[in-house]
């Protein structure tokens, strides 16, 4: 009896220090990129002038909608991988699960970058581009196209994580991408480097934080493998819970992203450059206050009925419940 109390607190003790990292890394991470991006966006206009750069801003922006338009699965994923145990019976399940997470993503993934390839050029005909930025258009669509692609991906495998309490991983990389853009800054500016330069720049910065969590998700589960009847025991469900979840994101993209597009075309590139700045600053301290309560979403998932209601304070779902969990939407988006 002993003997159980002593792990019991053990592991209540792995449980605080894990949550203790979890929400310091969420600060480092949340304000790294606040001001991280904020000293380094007029380095980049120095670079490549405000017009150009503007380019880059409604590709990198058009990259983030989309990659954010997962219809609810990144919550689904979180919220259903946790509810599955983590214990040798059920770790087929897990591995289950997680394949149909990934093959779900996959679809998204190509689907979301074929409309990319058609939407994004045919918007930017009804942009006024430099003649000077013209050859530097169609490979800037095309870094901006794969960028996305892994993105997407990279949000299935940062869900995965969060769902497995470590949300630190990405938050991690998400720090060393940024302080990685600004070294790669620091080269640009004595070499004279041009748009193309830069934006190879971004999406490299971009890319580091999906695949960090990629290798993460494949070293706790390896290649994971469907049991029968997978799509019918869990890939529906995870759609049918998707499906309710993904309203209150899609507005909130709507809301935030949009009045972009509609700046790029009508006050032109200079224009967009000056308020995407505005919006990555705004978008980025609303995501730290946004997190604030995402560490505790597991410890809180996890615990028994009367713990769960000692943080009420934290709770939006209904007295005395815990299946009212809104978990956040996990996101390594800096802008």
């Amino acid at each position: 009896m002993a003997k159980h109390s002593l792990l019991a607190d053990k592991a209540t003790e792995a449980g605080e220090s894990r949550l203790g990292a979890n929400i310091a890394w969420n600060y480092i991470s949340g304000f790294t990129s606040v001001f991280g991006l904020l000293l380094l966006y007029p380095f980049a206009i120095t670079i490549v002038g405000a017009e150009a750069y503007g380019l880059w801003v409604l590709a990198s922006s058009a990259i983030q909608l989309l990659t954010m338009s997962d219809f609810g699965l990144g919550t689904g994923i979180v919220r259903t991988l946790t509810d599955i145990p983590d214990n040798a019976e059920h770790r087929r399940d897990r591995r289950s699960f997680v394949a149909v997470a990934l093959a779900v993503f996959s679809v998204l993934s190509v689907v979301l970058t074929a409309l990319y390839f058609v939407a994004f050029p045919l918007y930017l005909t009804t942009v006024d581009v430099p003649e000077q930025d013209r050859n530097a258009v169609l490979p800037l669509v095309i870094a901006a196209g794969a960028t996305l692609f892994f993105s997407v991906l990279g949000r299935a495998c940062n869900s995965i994580l969060w769902a497995l309490n470590r949300p630190d991983i990405e938050r991690k990389a998400a720090v060393v991408a940024i302080l990685g853009r600004a070294a790669g800054y620091a080269l640009l500016i004595p070499l004279e480097g041009g748009l193309i330069a830069i934006v190879m720049v971004e999406c490299v910065s971009l890319l580091l934080p999906p695949l960090v969590c990629f290798w993460a998700v494949y070293q706790r589960f390896g290649l994971p493998r469907m049991i029968r009847g997978a799509w019918r025991l869990q890939g529906k469900p995870l759609l049918k819970m998707s499906s309710v979840l993904s309203i209150g994101s899609l507005s909130l993209l709507g809301v935030y992203q949009l009045p972009l597009f509609i700046v790029g075309p009508t006050l032109g590139l200079q224009a967009a450059t000056a308020f995407g700045a505005l919006m990555r600053v705004f978008q980025s301290a609303r995501l730290i206050i946004s997190w604030v309560v995402m560490p505790f979403a597991y410890p809180i998932k996890k615990s028994a009925l009367g713990e769960a209601g000692e943080l009420k304070s934290l709770r939006w779902g209904r007295p005395g419940s815990t299946s009212g969990w809104l978990l956040p939407c996990p996101c390594w988006w800096d802008c």
